[in-house]
């Protein structure tokens, strides 16, 4: 990470304890997930908010820009193989991406289990047109299907 990023993460990392921690609290250096969460979904919170984390639209111009493709993180393998045999490249020199042994969904799953449902609304209507410009379900899963 680049030193400027890493100051800015650090400045933003301090802002979200002060706000959303006790200053008895010492659960660490890094904000929670919820405690990032009620950051994003601040009124107080400065928009458009650091490119890390905006909504993607905002950054990849999906009207302004016509794409030929947009691939997916859960067919990444399937989505390389379709772009490489798309553009000629030789079958003989392509490549495979390992899967990890961390379930991230499960992860995810976890950590979204922990928002209030209020919460969960607010974040999904943050990313709503991401949702749905790149193939995703705007609908609210229940807390048990997220664990899975």
């Amino acid at each position: 990470m680049r030193r400027r990023d890493e100051r800015r993460f650090k400045r933003i990392a301090r802002l979200i304890k002060r706000r959303y921690r006790s200053p008895e609290d010492s659960r660490g250096e890094r904000p929670t997930f919820q405690e990032f969460v009620k950051f994003l979904i601040d009124p107080r919170t400065k928009r458009p908010i650091n490119r890390h984390w905006m909504p993607f639209y905002k950054l990849c111009r999906p009207c302004k820009v016509h794409y030929d493709f947009i691939g997916h993180l859960e067919t990444l393998n399937q989505d390389i193989s379709y772009v490489l045999k798309t553009i000629g490249f030789p079958d003989d020199k392509r490549f495979h991406i390992h899967k990890s042994r961390v379930n991230s969904s499960s992860l995810v799953g976890k950590q979204v289990a922990t928002l209030s449902h209020d919460q969960l609304t607010k974040l999904t209507d943050i990313y709503r047109l991401d949702f749905l410009l790149f193939g995703y379900s705007t609908e609210l899963p229940s807390y048990t299907q997220l664990l899975v």
